[in-house]
């Protein structure tokens, strides 16, 4: 299989950052204002750079059942946090509220994802420790 020329690369890369918009991905990638959206479209065709596509989507979805897991954590310690006994320090409560907020938010969209009815959660053993 040939390999991708730099162009190419940098349309992949911009593509996936810019929310998959072909034409603005041409255009950052150094194709001309002219002929973004024909490249762009053009270049979706091609399998070499299908193929990179799919492969990058498939790295980044490998790892965002860890970053759920980090960022569930966080939330966690920044709404959950206090001093401990016989220290003494300044808890951040915009930070607090704002991991709170975001807690609530999480548990809302699970309870919509899990049916849209009133679900009771219960939270338990090895559960229990991401909020």
């Amino acid at each position: 299989m040939p390999r991708l020329t730099a162009k190419q690369s940098l349309f992949i890369e911009h593509y996936l950052s810019n929310g998959l918009n072909a034409s603005d991905a041409a255009r950052q990638a150094g194709y001309s204002q002219k002929t973004a959206q024909e490249m762009g479209s053009e270049n979706l065709q091609k399998p070499i750079i299908v193929e990179e596509i799919k492969k990058r989507i498939g790295e980044r979805l490998a790892n965002i059942e860890e970053l759920h897991f980090l960022w569930l954590q966080e939330c966690r310690r920044l709404a959950f946090s206090t001093p401990e006994p016989g220290l003494s320090y300044a808890v951040d409560m915009a930070a607090k509220a704002s991991a709170l907020q975001l807690l609530g938010r999480y548990l809302h969209y699970a309870r919509i994802k899990d049916g849209g009815g009133d679900i009771v959660l219960e939270i338990s053993g090895d559960d229990a420790a991401l909020l």
